[in-house]
């Protein structure tokens, strides 16, 4: 019932007179993933793997690992829980997605690890879908279909949004199949523009496929890839005569069914086109921005008033590898006087943002140049760069909305 004060009672109470409850140290450990408590999450939720391993308990380790950007442990959390269950479609799925946040992943290896998930989950359905009764006129609209789980505020969205609203209505009828509960105002201009919206995140992949072969979906394009909201089971039966990616999840997902990736020369450079079973539509750019109506006024560069210069990054603490940090640390030496402006929801973790301080520390950082700060509203959010003189991008994962918010506010960006 939501009522997460009374549950940590009841289970905190359960493991008083019985410590070694793998049950309750599994709940606990996922209560304390929700209030943001990653470190004591990891904690519970390890000693519950250890007492009864079952595959929904190291899934869920793997999660929350992942979620503290420990790459190499959640990669090894999934490959347990599918050894213990070998069809877990979601530890297989979370599994590519953080192997393709991490930081040393090759393309070989990615596209090996689609292969199998493709054999096992998705290429069996795919070959066993019936043909398509799309009706053959060619002078009718063309009917268009979106799958995802980010029709809302959220920054995959500002980069999708000004395709999907900027369609010519004479020639494409737009079919939104919303994946996610969740709404907001944003929800409500994709919902506007949509000839047809259908909220599905209660349907199964084998009856959102129905719905859309029912739909006469001309073309069905995925916006989540391995992400969450994604339905590629869904994308596997088949629904569409044509089916694409690359909008969403711009590396692809490897399926059989999918038959054309968007992509430009910075997603897919020619050279890896090797690397992808789907057929590569290139364009000259794929990235669009939507910033939303409400941006803050600019200000001088800090500098001028503060006379020290602030680097920052605003975006997802996962993609901060140990070479993003030694490098940023190289910056923050060579200018003692510098600072280091961190924020995302993130850093709500107290062990994510030690992560950060201990590691800067360590490479020479002073901890009074660094400053982490938590999630805000979006307009306060891009107001923070106001506060910054260049923002500084991860390597080898680099930003994508978030190059183009400080893009908006004027804010210099170093990247790769």
């Amino acid at each position: 019932n939501g009522n997460h004060e009374a549950a940590e009672a009841m289970y905190g109470q359960i493991l008083l007179t019985d410590p070694g409850n793998a049950h309750a140290l599994h709940i606990l450990g996922l209560l304390a993933f929700d209030r943001g408590d990653l470190q004591m999450a990891e904690q519970l939720i390890q000693r519950a793997a250890t007492l009864a391993p079952h595959s929904r308990v190291h899934h869920n380790l793997g999660v929350v690992q992942q979620a503290q950007a420990k790459h190499d442990a959640a990669i090894a959390t999934f490959r347990q829980a599918i050894e213990l269950e070998p069809d877990y479609y979601e530890a297989a799925t979370n599994l590519l997605f953080t192997l393709d946040m991490h930081p040393y992943a090759t393309p070989e290896l990615l596209m090996a690890e689609r292969q199998a998930f493709d054999e096992g989950f998705c290429r069996p359905l795919t070959l066993a879908a019936p043909p398509h009764t799309n009706d053959p006129d060619m002078g009718r609209r063309l009917r268009v279909g979106y799958v995802s789980g980010d029709f809302r505020h959220h920054s995959a969205a500002a980069g999708f949004g000004p395709v999907i609203l900027g369609h010519n209505p004479e020639r494409i009828e737009v079919y939104l199949y919303s994946t996610s509960e969740t709404h907001d105002d944003a929800t409500d201009a994709f919902r506007a523009r949509a000839d047809v919206w259908c909220e599905v995140h209660d349907q199964t992949d084998v009856a959102l496929a129905q719905i859309i072969r029912d739909d006469q979906i001309d073309i069905l394009v995925d916006l989540s890839g391995f992400s969450k909201g994604g339905r590629l089971v869904t994308f596997a039966l088949k629904p569409a005569p044509i089916q694409i990616g690359g909008l969403g999840y711009a590396i692809g997902t490897g399926l059989s069914a999918m038959d054309y990736l968007i992509a430009d020369d910075v997603t897919v450079p020619p050279s890896h086109e090797r690397y992808y079973r789907e057929q590569i539509i290139r364009l000259p750019h794929i990235l669009s921005y939507a910033p939303g109506d409400a941006v803050p006024a600019l200000a001088e560069p800090p500098e001028r008033r503060n006379g020290y210069r602030t680097y920052g990054y605003l975006g997802r603490a996962s993609k901060i590898s140990r070479g993003t940090m030694a490098t940023w640390a190289d910056i923050l030496r060579r200018d003692p006087r510098s600072r280091l402006l961190l924020k995302h929801g993130d850093y709500r973790d107290r062990g994510m943002r030690d992560w950060i301080a201990h590691g800067l520390l360590a490479m020479g950082v002073k901890l009074s140049q660094v400053e982490v700060r938590g999630m805000t509203s979006r307009l306060d959010h891009l107001a923070v760069y106001n506060e910054i003189d260049v923002a500084l991008d991860p390597t080898p994962q680099g930003g994508g909305m978030t190059v183009m918010d400080a893009c908006l506010m004027g804010t210099p960006t170093v990247t790769t």
